[in-house]
């Protein structure tokens, strides 16, 4: 099971990384604070270029970001989704394609960085998937984006089945505790060694409540010999798969 801070291990990934365990709550204080945007990676100071500094300065409806695609991000998710995509180091994954908003963001960085690694995102409407691949063909992100359609679970297996692993992985396909615990299973398997997971909705008031237990089920499933904490920021909780 997850703890909360710890030593980090004693290898480090392609890239100089940094943890922020000081962000790490204990259950009664999840979405009490909102922790704010901070880099993980130390090859730049506090955006990595205009694009990523875009999204701490476009529009706002409320506490969400309002860009060309509609979704529910705050600043610092998409901050730090911008950032793990622009320094993943292979393919990433992602759980709930949704309306498209952050596989854009992923796809964006990719392109910023350029990285031809396969973006491939899986959502159970088809309807939802189908308007996402739309909308990144207008803004031309499309290329090297896999659209899988079905149970999460089953898309995983499929994935396992071809050999597929990952450089970062996006969980946000669910808030429930037994969706959430099937994709934390899968995940030691679907990611590489030194590799990152970002899990949206890991920082709320409602955790335990009815249809959310991101926080639970990440603490209940993620072995904390296999992964580490890295931080809260905005309301998602980032974790890095142990290397061997």
């Amino acid at each position: 099971m997850t703890g909360g801070p710890e030593e980090t291990n004693s290898r480090a990934p392609l890239h100089p990384y940094i943890t922020h365990r000081e962000t790490w709550m204990e259950p009664n204080e999840l979405g009490r604070v909102i922790p704010p945007y901070r880099p993980t990676f130390t090859e730049f100071d506090t955006f990595i270029n205009d694009q990523h500094r875009y999204y701490n300065e476009c529009p706002m409806r409320g506490i969400i970001i309002e860009v060309a695609i509609e979704g529910a991000l705050r600043r610092a998710d998409a901050l730090k989704l911008y950032e793990m995509g622009y320094y993943a180091t292979g393919d990433i994954l992602e759980f709930g394609t949704n309306r498209g908003l952050s596989i854009s963001i992923l796809a964006g960085a990719l392109r910023d960085a350029g990285n031809d690694s396969a973006l491939v995102t899986m959502d159970l409407n088809g309807e939802l998937a189908e308007r996402a691949r739309r909308s990144l063909s207008e803004l031309d992100l499309s290329r090297h984006t896999e659209f899988m359609v079905g149970d999460a679970d089953a898309s995983c297996q499929k994935l396992l089945n071809a050999g597929r692993q990952f450089s970062f992985a996006f969980v946000d396909h669910s808030h429930t505790y037994d969706d959430v615990v099937k994709a934390c299973r899968r995940l030691y398997r679907l990611l590489v060694p030194g590799s990152f997971c970002l899990f949206h909705d890991y920082n709320d008031s409602r955790e335990g409540t009815a249809g959310y237990g991101v926080y639970t089920a990440v603490a209940h499933t993620l072995d904390k010999n296999d992964f580490e904490f890295c931080g809260i920021y905005g309301c998602c909780g980032l974790f890095r798969r142990r290397e061997v």
